[in-house]
């Protein structure tokens, strides 16, 4: 069954492989990989998520600024990979 645009959940998507990493921009108020996902059993059977792959990143980068938020975003993105 094809998944609507612009929703998703953690049994909508084919089972992750290889060295998969997930970048969570949300704001600390709604992070569902603390709240509701941190108790679903296929979000934690997810590879990443075993090998604690899930990085937060800062909040404060508005992602539609233009070239300066795209540097930042960006910045922000590589420092939360290379941890």
């Amino acid at each position: 069954m094809p998944r609507p645009k612009g929703r998703t959940s953690p049994d909508a998507d084919p089972p992750c492989q290889g060295d998969i990493r997930l970048g969570n921009d949300g704001d600390k108020s709604s992070n569902p990989f603390s709240g509701q996902l941190k108790k679903n059993a296929v979000w934690t059977s997810l590879p990443f998520v075993k090998a604690d792959r899930v990085h937060r990143l800062p909040d404060g980068i508005w992602m539609f600024g233009g070239p300066g938020s795209m540097e930042a975003y960006i910045d922000a993105l590589v420092d939360a990979l290379k941890k």
